[in-house]
C-alpha cells in the first residue's frame, strides 16, 4: 500500500531541482525525457505505488539544424535572434528564400487583400492549420515563407510555435516563429525585406508514460 506522506516544500524543491535543474530541458524522444521518466519511476516506487512501469509509444517528431531569420532595407539584413522553426514545418531551399514582408495580421480573408504571391508574411496570432479556411488561404496565397508569432506571450522571449502534426498536411510553406517584439518592430520598420533559411525534418520517435497505481483496500 502507498505511504501516507505530508506535503512537504523541501521535498517539492527536491524534485523541482532535479527535473528542471539537474535534468533541465525535456522535450519528447530527448535523453533528457528520458531520465525525468526514470527519475519519476524511482520516486513512485520510492513512495510505494503498486504496478510501477514505463509505458512506451510511439510519436511523430520534429528537429531542425538551421533557422535564421534576416529582416532590413537594401541588400544588407540583420539577423533577428529569437527565430526558431514551427513544429514540423517544411525546410526552405539550402540558401533561403527572400521577399517584400506582408503583413498578415491576425490572418482573416480581409487581411490577404494584399499582394501576396513570392512574399514572406508575417501573422500575430495563432496559426492555426486546424482552420480550414485560413490554411486554404495560406496555400493559395503564393507565399514562399511565414513568420508567425504567439500574441499571448506580447515579450522578448524566444519562443517555438507549432501545432498538431496531423493538420500540417498540405501546408508546404517554410514557416518560423519569433518574439512578438520583433515583430512589432517589423510591422514598424516596414516596408521591409526577409530572408528565411530553415533546414528541419520530422520523423518517427519514442516517448513514454510513467505509470503507477495506488490500490485500495475496498
Amino acid at each position: 500500500m502507498a505511504h501516507t506522506m505530508k506535503v512537504s516544500l523541501a521535498r517539492i524543491r527536491r524534485h523541482w531541482d532535479m527535473l528542471c535543474e539537474k535534468i533541465g530541458k525535456r522535450y519528447s524522444g530527448t535523453n533528457g525525457e528520458q531520465q525525468a521518466a526514470d527519475y519519476v519511476e524511482g520516486q513512485f516506487k520510492r513512495y510505494g505505488l503498486e504496478n510501477v512501469h514505463q509505458h512506451r509509444f510511439e510519436f511523430p517528431n520534429c528537429a531542425y539544424s538551421r533557422c535564421v531569420v534576416r529582416a532590413g532595407r537594401g541588400k544588407r539584413l540583420t539577423r533577428i535572434k529569437t527565430a526558431r522553426p514551427f513544429n514540423f514545418t517544411k525546410s526552405t531551399t539550402a540558401p533561403g528564400v527572400r521577399g517584400q514582408l506582408a503583413y498578415l495580421q491576425t490572418g482573416t480573408a480581409m487581411d490577404f487583400n494584399q499582394p501576396t504571391r513570392g512574399r514572406i508574411g508575417l501573422l500575430i496570432g495563432s496559426l492555426s492549420l486546424a482552420d480550414p479556411d485560413l490554411k486554404k488561404r495560406l496555400v493559395q496565397s503564393g507565399l514562399i515563407a511565414m513568420l508567425v508569432v504567439d500574441a499571448r506571450i506580447p515579450f522578448d522571449w524566444i519562443t517555438t510555435a507549432g501545432c498538431a502534426p496531423q493538420w500540417i498536411g498540405g501546408y508546404n510553406i517554410p514557416t518560423a516563429s519569433i518574439a512578438y517584439s520583433d515583430a512589432r518592430d517589423l510591422v514598424k520598420r516596414m516596408p521591409q525585406t526577409v530572408q528565411v533559411t530553415i533546414k528541419a525534418s520530422t520523423f518517427a520517435a519514442m516517448s513514454q508514460n510513467v505509470i503507477g497505481e495506488v490500490v485500495g483496500t475496498r
